[in-house]
Protein backbone atom coordinates (compact mmCIF):
# COMPACT_ATOMS: atom_id res chain seq x y z
CA UNK A 1 0.00 0.00 0.00
CA UNK A 2 1.05 3.73 -0.83
CA UNK A 3 1.43 6.42 1.77
CA UNK A 4 -1.80 7.80 1.37
CA UNK A 5 -3.76 4.36 1.48
CA UNK A 6 -1.97 3.73 4.76
CA UNK A 7 -3.44 7.16 6.06
CA UNK A 8 -6.79 6.29 4.91
CA UNK A 9 -6.90 2.76 6.49
CA UNK A 10 -5.27 4.51 9.79
CA UNK A 11 -8.40 7.20 9.98
CA UNK A 12 -11.11 4.38 9.00
CA UNK A 13 -9.15 2.48 11.92
CA UNK A 14 -9.77 5.15 14.41
CA UNK A 15 -13.35 5.94 13.36
CA UNK A 16 -14.21 2.82 13.84
CA UNK A 17 -12.30 2.55 17.50
CA UNK A 18 -14.16 5.75 18.34
CA UNK A 19 -17.54 4.30 17.86
CA UNK A 20 -17.56 1.76 19.49
CA UNK A 21 -17.62 3.59 23.04
CA UNK A 22 -20.40 5.82 21.69
CA UNK A 23 -24.29 5.26 21.83
CA UNK A 24 -25.36 8.63 20.44
CA UNK A 25 -27.51 7.49 16.71
CA UNK A 26 -27.04 11.15 15.75
CA UNK A 27 -22.95 10.71 16.01
CA UNK A 28 -22.52 7.34 14.98
CA UNK A 29 -24.60 8.33 11.68
CA UNK A 30 -21.51 11.07 10.99
CA UNK A 31 -18.61 8.41 11.92
CA UNK A 32 -20.34 6.08 9.65
CA UNK A 33 -19.90 8.92 6.89
CA UNK A 34 -16.81 10.04 7.75
CA UNK A 35 -15.65 6.08 7.06
CA UNK A 36 -17.92 6.40 3.76
CA UNK A 37 -15.26 9.64 2.93
CA UNK A 38 -12.47 8.18 3.61
CA UNK A 39 -13.21 4.79 1.58
CA UNK A 40 -14.03 6.49 -1.31
CA UNK A 41 -10.83 8.68 -1.18
CA UNK A 42 -8.79 5.85 -1.02
CA UNK A 43 -10.62 4.13 -3.87
CA UNK A 44 -9.86 7.34 -5.94
CA UNK A 45 -6.68 6.99 -4.80
CA UNK A 46 -6.15 3.54 -6.37
CA UNK A 47 -9.40 2.18 -8.16
CA UNK A 48 -10.37 -1.90 -8.02
CA UNK A 49 -9.02 -3.53 -11.35
CA UNK A 50 -12.67 -4.72 -13.16
CA UNK A 51 -13.41 -7.59 -12.11
CA UNK A 52 -12.67 -10.60 -14.41
CA UNK A 53 -15.46 -12.44 -16.27
CA UNK A 54 -15.78 -16.12 -15.85
CA UNK A 55 -12.72 -17.65 -18.27
CA UNK A 56 -14.50 -19.49 -21.14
Amino acid sequence: MCEKCIQYEDKIARYRRLSLGINDRQTLDGIAVLIAQATDAKALIHPSPPEKQGSQ
